[in-house]
């Protein structure tokens, strides 16, 4: 079973998010990605659930409205 957070350094590869650590934060702010978890002064995570959330809100490029 996988762990209920996911540790910023693995989005990209585990859920091929391409955003950098400064463009994620802009995003939390705005209120526009997931609201991170402080896991040590050197390391953050995300709830898994709330990713898979926002991907699943998210529209697909290219796809007709």
């Amino acid at each position: 079973m996988p762990s209920p957070i996911v540790l910023r350094r693995f989005l990209k590869e585990e859920y091929q998010i391409p955003f950098s650590d400064v463009h994620l934060d802009r995003l939390t702010k705005a209120g526009q990605f997931p609201e991170k978890i402080k896991i040590s002064h050197r390391c953050v995570g995300y709830r898994r659930a709330d990713i898979e959330k926002w991907l699943a809100e998210r529209p697909l490029i290219g796809a007709e409205k």
